[in-house]
């Protein structure tokens, strides 16, 4: 299942779009036959950036939705900042800036309490969705809506 995410991470990198997310529906169908909350929910967050690329925010909404509530069942918390991030840019881009700035300031806070630097750099100093929020560098050729 992780080698599945991988090469769907890799695709919609690459903008291959329909190739990831069939990797990633393999991936996520794998990792739910597993049962281990940590693992759906990392499938989860990915999953929810092929949707948001195509515009299918309701989608996209609905799989990060997932991921927090199996997250508030005890995973781990730097995928739940993870995930509240995601949501926040997510209501941003939608306009609903109140909720996005609720979503953004738990995250944030999430990160300090967890005292992690990195994330708290590269997040919520600004609003946009970028590869470096999972840890990638920008690529100079296409500009990347969420990773």
């Amino acid at each position: 299942a992780v080698g599945l995410y991988a090469l769907g991470v890799v695709a919609y990198v690459q903008g291959k779009l329909d190739q990831a997310a069939a990797y990633l529906a393999e991936s996520l169908m794998l990792c739910r036959a597993t049962g281990d909350p940590r693992i759906i929910t990392l499938c989860l967050n990915a999953a929810s950036a092929i949707p948001y690329a195509r515009g299918q925010y309701d989608l996209a909404e609905n799989l990060l939705r997932q991921s927090l509530s199996l997250h508030q069942a005890g995973s781990d918390r730097f995928s739940l900042g993870t995930a509240i991030y995601h949501l926040g840019v997510l209501c941003y881009k939608r306009g609903d800036y109140e909720e996005a700035r609720w979503f953004l300031t738990e995250s944030l806070a999430l990160f300090r309490e967890m005292g992690d630097h990195r994330a708290i750099t590269r997040r919520p100093k600004r609003i946009t969705l970028r590869r470096s929020s999972w840890g990638l560098r920008a690529s100079k050729r296409r500009p990347c809506s969420i990773f």
